[in-house]
């Protein structure tokens, strides 16, 4: 028969790191414990929504194995200008261009026109909104 595993439990097996667990509302976390010296690494977050959900050697050994939170995905660089347009009136640009693009020709893809606006320094959202109010007109 197994013992059943309760909070205190899971302290007690991990106190001598200097560690203890915390239950949030959906997940659990480690945070230092009283007393604990300066340089304690503290694991990452649990996402379990019950303690029994692990065993207490799982418990122990994620206080052993991830000592370090993994690094947060970095973003993908955005070729987007951000901001204001860099060139004048930036509405009739992305019109004039989707006119232009079209005409040369008619299989033109909006990702097409939108590249070519964002080129010509045309914000990524004004590209955008103009397109679709000239492929609505």
């Amino acid at each position: 028969m197994t013992t059943r595993i309760t909070l205190k439990i899971v302290n007690d097996a991990i106190a001598a790191k200097g560690i203890e667990l915390v239950k949030a509302k959906d997940y659990f976390f480690f945070v230092a414990s009283d007393g604990a010296p300066a340089d304690v690494i503290i694991p990452v977050s649990v996402y379990v929504s019950k303690l029994r959900d692990l065993t207490l050697a799982e418990w122990v050994e994620l206080t052993e194995t991830a000592q370090e939170a993994p690094a947060a995905p970095k973003k993908k660089a955005s070729t987007y200008i951000r901001g204001n347009s860099t060139v004048m009136t930036p509405c009739a640009r992305v019109h004039f261009t989707a006119d232009r693009m079209l005409a040369e020709d008619p299989t033109v893809t909006r990702k097409a026109v939108m590249a070519a606006c964002m080129a010509a320094g045309v914000t990524y959202g004004t590209a955008r909104t103009q397109y679709q109010k000239w492929k609505n007109k």
